[in-house]
């Protein structure tokens, strides 16, 4: 009996010592379609634990431990203004809507944006631009507007966006684009394509911020 008690220690012994480390990769189900999730990877840890004795009562401790990466959604109505314009004056519009949401801070940069250049060659090749949003139709005639930024100066901006309630709810906002057409605009197309870039200001180092899938440590599988 004291041989196979001795046996039985050392097992664990040997358990802990070697497979501490060792990772069992379970099947996950994602619950909502009832397939193998794609989403998210589980691991079995912690080592082996065995008792072997008559105190009562006996505890053995359980751990649940979950890592959360940060993850955002991005929803645009439209990516294009097409404006037909008779005479000269200065319009705007809003046309798109834009949400951003997420679960922690995201950061916004511009690049490329700039005013409208001709594509052919004219007396005035330039159509001077402005970009701007609200949370509300009313833009620039309400008091929610952001303010108008010219084309070439949201090159310059990056804007933050703090982890917060509404932000894991979703922002939406209402775009706006104003030109100003003068006399010197002669017929032509004018036109600019910029880029927006959203940024993940909190997210973990086990995800490939290129591809958005599991790499290091939690693709081992130990």
């Amino acid at each position: 009996m004291r041989r196979a008690f001795l046996l039985i220690m050392l097992g664990i012994f040997l358990a802990n010592c070697m497979g501490a480390a060792a990772r069992q990769i379970l099947t996950v189900i994602e619950e909502n379609t009832g397939r193998e999730a794609t989403g998210a990877i589980a691991y079995a840890t912690g080592g082996l634990q065995a008792t072997y004795c008559n105190t009562s009562p006996r505890t053995m401790t359980i751990t649940t431990e979950v890592h959360v990466a940060q993850w955002l959604r991005i929803f645009i109505t439209q990516t294009q203004w097409n404006w037909y314009v008779r005479k000269p004056g200065t319009y705007y519009t809003n046309c798109i809507s834009l949400t951003i949401q997420s679960n922690g801070a995201v950061g916004v940069q511009f690049s490329g944006f700039d005013n409208l250049q001709a594509d052919a060659e004219v007396v005035n090749p330039v159509i001077e631009t402005w970009y701007g949003w609200s949370p509300d139709e009313a833009g620039p005639a309400g008091v929610n507007f952001c303010g108008w930024y010219a084309a070439p100066e949201l090159n310059e901006k990056t804007f933050i966006y703090e982890d917060s309630l509404e932000l894991h709810q979703g922002i939406t906002y209402k775009l706006w684009n104003r030109i100003k057409v003068v006399d010197c605009n002669s017929p032509a197309t004018y036109r600019n394509t910029g880029t927006i870039s959203f940024i993940l200001l909190n997210q973990k180092e086990w995800i490939d911020p290129e591809t958005g899938d599991f790499q290091g440590e939690a693709t081992q599988r130990g």
